[in-house]
């Protein structure tokens, strides 16, 4: 009977311990540009590794120059103060607590500074 009990209450824990882990994963704080769109995101050229910003537009989006899908939408790691390529959406939602940066595991921001633009003439 001890063993009967004793089975119901391990099995009972991971139960609950599923369930918690399921509702903390199935959402994340950290939206990606999915379904209500910010007006302006930050882009970053994965080629170039370029940071702009601009209106909202779906990402992978084609470079002007080069004609090919580099551009994606940007995240800023404040450790690293760096930009890096948004992971897609369907990795996002995966990730407990949104995403983070891939060197120092810190949770990745759409907010950051954009890098100084070179002076135009000279």
């Amino acid at each position: 009977m001890k063993q009967v009990a004793l089975a119901l209450l391990i099995l009972g824990s991971c139960g609950v311990a599923g369930w918690t882990v399921y509702q903390q994963t199935k959402t994340t704080p950290v939206e990606i540009a999915t379904g209500d769109e910010p007006e302006e995101i930050t882009l970053i050229n994965t080629a170039t590794g370029e940071v702009t910003r601009s209106e909202w537009i779906l990402t992978p989006a084609l470079d002007p120059k080069t004609g090919k899908r580099t551009v994606q939408q940007a995240m800023y790691c404040e450790t690293c103060q760096k930009w890096y390529p948004a992971p897609p959406p369907e990795m996002a939602e995966r990730s407990p607590g949104g995403p983070v940066c891939y060197r120092d595991q810190t949770r990745l921001s759409l907010n950051g500074p954009l890098p100084s633009q070179p002076s135009a003439g000279g």
